[in-house]
């Protein structure tokens, strides 16, 4: 009997990050401003800040599966197009 080939599929990625983002909710700290503290590809140390936006739908989605297949995470994603847009259009 034949192995059945598996492949990643747009279904079968939105099903792993269906997976991957559901966690059980837990109760988080009181904070008038969450930040997180990360370093850069450059050893500097930042301070992150939550940003919501509203997109339509399935942008989400669609920005998370690209994310995915570029091996990059929605924030990085996020700030190299600004930069970019930054340079076109100037700062």
């Amino acid at each position: 009997m034949a192995k059945k080939k598996v492949t990643a599929s747009a279904d079968f990625l939105d099903d792993a990050i269906g997976a991957a983002t559901t966690r059980p909710k837990e109760k988080a700290p009181a904070q008038s401003k969450p930040t997180v503290k990360a370093v850069t590809t450059s050893d500097k140390k930042r301070e992150y800040e939550q940003m919501n936006i509203k997109v339509y739908d399935g942008f989400k989605k669609e920005f998370q599966l690209w994310c995915m297949r570029h091996d990059m995470s929605m924030r990085e994603a996020i700030e190299e197009a600004y930069e970019l847009l930054r340079k076109k259009h100037g700062a």
